[in-house]
């Protein structure tokens, strides 16, 4: 069980740690969403070789307008308070990518989702917790973990510029 343990150890700090600060250094243009797919597809893999439920871990059945309405009830103010700020705090940048690339947008709203976003909740959501949880000794722990390692990989990307520049300020 140690051995297993180690080996998971090494897996994590490899997948989640050194792939994200290699593509960093490298930085291979245009790779990023290939190997975020990747990764993605053997993490399918080994979830369906494990006996992985999608459906129940997806929860896909209990969406209904209920959940749907609670939903858009916490995301409306939301909504007000970030367009009361850059309204306020940024205005030049007030719907600015729609009313200036309005192509770039639908493609930005049409394919992020698609490239990123499903990739990224099979890597650090469903995978993660399945594969990962035999080394960490709590829920709170592997939380804690799978959060570190995201933030690792949207450093990455490159969205960490909007959390060390100052971004608000410019």
């Amino acid at each position: 069980m140690i051995k297993f343990k180690s080996y998971l150890l090494l897996e994590f700090i490899a997948l989640f740690w050194a792939l994200p600060l290699t593509l960093a250094i490298l930085k291979p243009r245009g790779w990023i969403y290939i190997t975020l797919w990747v990764v993605a597809l053997s993490c399918v893999l080994w979830m369906r070789r494990n006996h992985y439920n999608f459906k129940a871990d997806w929860n896909s059945p209990v969406i209904d307008r209920t959940v749907i309405k609670a939903i858009l009830f916490q995301l409306l103010p939301i909504t007000i308070a970030i367009s009361l700020f850059i309204h306020f705090m940024m205005p030049e940048r007030m719907f600015s990518l729609p009313l200036q690339r309005p192509q770039v947008w639908v493609m930005v709203m049409i394919l992020y989702p698609i490239l990123s976003v499903i990739p990224q909740e099979i890597i650090y959501r469903s995978f993660f917790f399945r594969r990962y949880a035999p080394i960490f000794t709590s829920q709170k722990i592997i939380i804690a973990a799978s959060a570190l390692a995201f933030g690792c990989m949207i450093f990455t990307l490159g969205l960490g510029y909007y959390f060390y520049h100052g971004q608000a300020v410019r």
